[in-house]
């Protein structure tokens, strides 16, 4: 089956033909064009815009979250290791006015071009619309908390790209989070509501994802990134990263990841049985002793392929303990680079940091094979830039997003580049995005 661009039509596996005719619109003039932040306030009143002429109401409650970008630590989360993600100045927002139609939510989506229900004595029915569960999943934990939402009409506009890894479900949930306290008159804490929405990215959209994501969109700090001890779900750190010498690239490889498809899981099921054959608790656990004694005398629990994807070429071929021993040799190497690059962030120690970037991106492709081969040619193309200091691939991979540690007075330059070079191979123009450590999701006041 062909992965899903975001343009919305079937990706084929890139031949990287230099042949390829492709008319690249942003790169036409010679520069790449790198989208603008839309403010919270700018994605508020579009969508307070389109409640009024729906519905006829004023918005009279609004919530915004951001989305992420994880500067490295992936797929150590859910193995109980570190992680060393950021709130991004890109963001979901969700208004809303007392609802029209007795026991149901109404929500129209702007960026999806989608409009959804729900009945509210009927959360446990999931909704045909998998967008729609995030918010259904949450409503459902505060109702079983007795924090029973009326009927509302909802409205979300989103800068966060669906699809690009950048975490735009755990920002529509948070959002949704917030939304429920305001109308309701309700506090929880942050980590009830990370609690809640990650219950409702597991049981509700089918992910079996860890924390990470969740609590970063929750507890983000403006101009800083998290370093999380996901053994014990706390902040271990918080590192100052608004150097005026860097800027933070994502460019989207046009390839959605679909983290629901079951390569992920997949992965999550090859990591127990790791931990089952090496008797230890979780990865972190681990060490590179320790991953050399795995043997073909493995646990009879196997991992289900998932033919709908196509990532690096390994994935279950060859012996089992060879698999294995590679996605373990991912987990703990990557554990011992999460720790290093927060060392290099606090001394801004900007070409050690970006090593840590490239290493990462190789291990996530040739141990963890979650990376895809649109990915591995935006990661190549920014290598070979003298202005970027390092690359990978971020989020769960499968497709999504890049992000590129680079000069911030060659940022236009870099863009340019790269976009140039992915197009003539692939045939298809990036999008590029700035963007910055922010804080995190919260209770938004509705402009008059």
């Amino acid at each position: 089956m062909p992965r899903r661009r975001i343009d919305g039509g079937a990706t084929q596996p890139s031949s990287r033909n230099a042949n390829v005719v492709i008319a690249l619109v942003e790169c036409h003039s010679g520069y790449a064009m790198i989208e603008p932040p839309l403010s919270i306030e700018s994605l508020q009143a579009r969508a307070a815009g389109e409640l009024n002429q729906w519905t006829g109401s004023a918005a009279r409650w609004s919530a915004a979250a951001p989305g992420r970008v994880n500067v490295i630590g992936e797929h150590t989360d859910y193995n109980g290791g570190w992680v060393l993600p950021m709130a991004i100045d890109r963001y979901t927002v969700l208004v809303a006015a007392p609802g029209l139609q007795a026991d149901a939510i109404r929500v129209r989506s702007l960026s999806l071009g989608e409009q959804s229900a729900l009945s509210l004595s009927r959360l446990s029915d999931l909704s045909d619309d998998k967008w729609m569960r995030y918010l259904q999943g949450v409503l459902a934990e505060y109702a079983h908390r007795e924090v029973v939402c009326p009927p509302l009409d909802i409205v979300v506009a989103s800068s966060v790209p669906v699809g690009g890894g950048l975490s735009s479900s755990a920002a529509l949930a948070l959002a949704m989070a917030h939304l429920i306290e305001a109308v309701t008159e309700t506090t929880w804490s942050p980590s009830e509501r990370i609690r809640a929405a990650v219950s409702a990215e597991r049981d509700g959209a089918g992910v079996p994802c860890g924390m990470m994501d969740q609590t970063v969109v929750e507890q983000g700090q403006q101009g800083s990134v998290l370093l999380l001890d996901c053994a014990e779900d706390l902040i271990s750190s918080i590192i100052p990263c608004d150097n005026p010498q860097i800027a933070w690239l994502v460019i989207h490889s046009g390839v959605a990841h679909e983290l629901a498809d079951g390569a992920y899981a997949q992965r999550r099921t090859e990591c127990r049985m790791i931990c089952k054959a090496l008797r230890v608790d979780s990865l972190r656990d681990v060490t590179p002793e320790m991953i050399a004694s795995l043997t073909p005398d493995l646990p009879t629990e196997s991992p289900t392929p998932s033919p709908a994807l196509s990532p690096r070429p390994f994935s279950s071929q060859g012996p089992l303990d060879e698999v294995l021993r590679r996605r373990a040799r991912h987990v703990v190497t990557e554990n011992q680079r999460v720790l290093a690059a927060t060392e290099a962030l606090k001394t801004a120690n900007w070409p050690i940091l970006g090593q840590l970037l490239f290493e990462s991106h190789q291990s996530l492709r040739d141990d963890y094979q979650v990376s895809c081969e649109e990915l591995d040619l935006l990661v190549e193309l920014a290598q070979g830039h003298d202005a970027v200091f390092g690359a990978r691939m971020t989020g769960g991979g499968f497709g999504g997003c890049i992000v590129a540690l680079v000069n911030r007075e060659a940022l236009s330059s870099v863009a340019t580049s790269i976009s140039q070079g992915f197009a003539q191979q692939v045939g298809l123009s990036p999008r590029c995005y700035q963007v910055n450590p922010s804080a995190g999701a919260g209770v938004w006041a509705v402009s008059s």
